[in-house]
């Protein structure tokens, strides 16, 4: 483990960072 940086979730996730924002909720949309 460490091989990248001090991640919090070091569940072999990419960082928050990296994954893009959530798509919006359809629900409300209609």
């Amino acid at each position: 483990m460490g091989k990248h940086e001090d991640n919090s979730n070091h569940d072999g996730h990419k960082p928050e960072k990296e994954i893009p924002p959530p798509p919006p909720p359809e629900k409300k949309d209609k």
